[in-house]
């Protein structure tokens, strides 16, 4: 826990100083920006749909079809958070306002983004830098800088400072409050239509722009990394299956005792196996569970 608070947040202040000074960053990239995108693009597509797509497909036990409303929720409402503010960009007061209410969706976005980097990293160091890596891409190089979108809203230094800390807000609020598996997956799904999004509209170099070998690169660095990750991690699940395997049994078994109608939090649990402190390990044990619905995670809330 002590780990996930402190790596947390050294990512959240990371990621609220890349976002800060993204226009200065693009300026020093200056002519290879386009190459950085195509690269960019790459990764972030290998992440969607070797480490995004299976992971919101593990939310499906918990929210169903529901999960696949999510995702077109977060695509739809960034594309027309964009389609509003460039169809108004001449009406200078409907602009502004417009510019107002986009503000509180990034903010609210990147906020969301923290919330998902913690639990992921809760679940694993690497798995948790793999999320956190196409992120600050998109955050570093894309066309969506705080400065080119908020040009009248940044004057404000107290609203570009705010903006700027809804990562690192994020994280704070995360590391110490219980988010439960169905509000988890119902942001990580939303977030998930909103990075395809992102990708799709601004990160993949349309017509003639972009270089196809940059974009390649990245796509086949990116999957390299993540099948070896694959490959490390089963080796360590079976390498620890022993001391793991009794503690998820005792969950599992504590778990399979509720009652129907009834309900147990992850302390409650935690507390009966007499590991008070590891209440976050019996959500991932839970999260896991390969015996349901015989073993009902479904009465375990936090």
């Amino acid at each position: 826990m002590e780990f996930i608070i402190i790596f947390g947040l050294i990512l959240g202040v990371i990621l609220s100083l890349v976002h800060y000074y993204s226009d200065k960053i693009k300026i020093f990239f200056g002519i290879h920006k386009i190459k950085l995108v195509s690269f960019s693009a790459g990764v972030s597509i290998a992440y969607f749909f070797l480490m995004l797509m299976p992971e919101i497909y593990g939310g499906f036990a918990y929210i169903n079809k529901l999960i696949f409303v999510f995702i077109l929720i977060g695509f739809v409402l960034f594309h027309l958070t964009e389609k509003f503010i460039y169809q108004h960009e001449k009406k200078d007061q409907l602009m502004y306002d417009l510019k107002e209410a986009h503000s509180l969706v990034f903010f609210f976005y990147h906020f969301i983004v923290a919330l998902v980097l913690i639990r992921i990293l809760s679940n694993g160091f690497v798995e948790g830098l793999l999320f956190f890596i196409p992120i600050l891409f998109h955050m570093t190089i894309t066309n969506v800088s705080l400065h080119e979108i908020h040009r009248d809203l940044i004057e404000s230094k107290f609203i570009r400072f705010l903006l700027c800390l809804s990562s690192l807000i994020g994280i704070v609020f995360a590391l110490f409050a219980n988010i439960s598996n169905v509000l988890y997956y119902t942001l990580f799904s939303f977030i998930g239509g909103a990075i395809l999004y992102i990708v799709v509209r601004e990160e993949i170099p349309k017509d003639k722009n972009g270089y196809p070998s940059y974009f390649i690169l990245g796509a086949f660095i990116y999957s390299l990394l993540i099948v070896l990750f694959w490959l490390l991690w089963s080796e360590q699940e079976i390498y620890n299956m022993v001391e793991t395997k009794s503690f998820e049994n005792k969950v599992y078994e504590v778990a399979s005792k509720i009652p129907k109608g009834k309900v147990a939090t992850y302390k409650t649990i935690a507390k009966l196996i007499k590991k008070p402190k590891s209440y976050r390990a019996v959500g991932n044990a839970l999260h896991n569970n390969p015996f349901a619905p015989k073993v009902p995670c479904h009465r375990v809330v936090n």
